[in-house]
């Protein structure tokens, strides 16, 4: 189940985005809890949907219901970072990337000067 990244850390690791994890900070972009930002408690993968701190109900009895919210309709604002690997990955990604773009532009750039050159 993943999320789209924030602006910012869409520049930073040059992903879209990113698998969710509980302990991930997200902000909800629609719907009924539009602007909430809170740490995700529990993910249900049966359901397709998740469960944050601040997104709650009040029920009749006065119980408070963590709301069930799509994936779809939040974006993180800081991914946990305390598993080594998820960090690991993400870092590779981003070097990997790097190392593309750079490739990209040289070629590009190459391309760009013979045909000046040429023509």
């Amino acid at each position: 189940m993943r999320a789209p990244l924030s602006k910012e850390l869409r520049k930073k690791y040059n992903k879209r985005s990113l698998t969710l994890r509980v302990g991930d900070t997200i902000k909800v972009v629609t719907g009924q809890f539009k602007g909430v930002m809170g740490k995700i408690d529990i993910i249900d993968y049966n359901k397709n949907k998740i469960k944050l701190t601040g997104a709650e109900l009040v029920k009749s009895n006065g119980q408070l219901v963590k709301y069930p919210i799509d994936p779809s309709n939040v974006t993180i604002i800081t991914p946990d970072l305390s598993d080594k690997k998820r960090k690991e990955i993400l870092e590779r990604k981003w070097v990997v990337n790097q190392h593309i773009c750079q490739d990209f532009m040289h070629q590009s750039h190459g391309e760009l000067t013979e045909k000046k050159l040429n023509g």
